[in-house]
């Protein structure tokens, strides 16, 4: 039975990773507004998150240390901090999001109000570690399955978006407590005992607290989703950019670095995330956060 619920955990966390809230929101609203015609940057995305994975997961078994402990090696320890502290706000929000898109595909399989699943949710996520159609909701996300599939087409999307959303939420609180203690030279790691890493359990439950609360305050989950995925697009050449220094640094990487290929890619995937960073946020300000 443990291995049975280890093995579904996984699956969870591994879509969770790759499909979640930010997802649902982002390409659900827009493709109500451009239809299909901007359905290459999401083949653009995978891409890039291929390149940044493939380094990120290269670096970690050659160097046999974690990332963010690299980072603040190689950028020193202001640059590093800044680093951890975007990417740890951005987690905590992204938590928050998680939690209310659950919610919210438990409210529109049981038409009890999101609010209430919110608690729920935590705890889960705790314990298991058409066209003119303005998208401003998770049910009017799902509508053309409706239209289109029926019931049991709009009950399996339910049931996906859940899964999705609740596999995030595990994925995005243990990153949290990840990178905040591997930057500061914790114990960490989700088969650890509490009692040997006490601070990287207490960073994932007080991020859950907090996001929890958060979405309690009745704020639009799908609202904080969009700020969430503005601020994610500005933060993220503090990210990419260690990463890519790291995979390309002898001393850390041996034999093992960058070719000419990756190079090639990680520089044009840099080179776009900083045009992206520094027009994100006056475009949400400019269009008033796309409304």
């Amino acid at each position: 039975m443990k291995r049975f619920l280890g093995i579904t955990l996984g699956i969870l966390t591994a879509i969770g990773g790759f499909v979640d809230i930010g997802d649902l929101v982002a390409n659900a609203l827009v493709g109500s507004r451009f239809g299909m015609s901007l359905a290459w940057v999401v083949l653009l995305g995978v891409l890039g998150i291929c390149v940044f994975a493939e380094m990120s997961g290269r670096i970690a078994p050659v160097s046999g240390r974690a990332v963010f402990d690299l980072v603040r090696e190689r950028l020193g320890p202001k640059a590093g901090l800044a680093n951890l502290g975007a990417s740890f706000f951005i987690l905590a929000m992204t938590v928050a999001a998680e939690i209310g898109g659950a919610a919210l595909a438990l409210e529109l399989a049981t038409g009890v109000n999101y609010l209430l699943w919110v608690p729920v949710v935590a705890c889960a996520a705790t314990v298991f570690l058409p066209v003119h159609v303005q998208v401003d909701s998770l049910d009017q996300m799902v509508l053309p399955v409706a239209l289109g599939a029926g019931q049991i087409g709009l009950a399996l999307v339910i049931l996906g978006v859940f899964a999705a959303t609740l596999g995030a939420t595990l994925e995005v609180a243990l990153s949290s407590g990840y990178c905040l203690s591997q930057y500061f030279g914790w114990q960490w790691g989700k088969r650890v005992r509490p009692r040997e890493a006490g601070r990287f359990h207490a960073t994932v439950l007080i991020v859950m607290i907090v996001a929890t609360a958060l979405i309690l305050t009745t704020i639009d989950p799908i609202m904080v989703t969009e700020y969430s995925l503005v601020f994610s697009a500005a933060a993220l050449p503090l990210t990419y950019l260690p990463v890519l220094m790291i995979a390309n640094d002898r001393d850390y990487m041996g034999s093992k670095v960058n070719g000419g290929f990756s190079n090639t890619l990680g520089t044009v995937f840099m080179i776009l995330l900083v045009a992206v960073s520094i027009a994100a946020i006056p475009l949400m300000l400019a269009t008033k956060a796309g409304q």
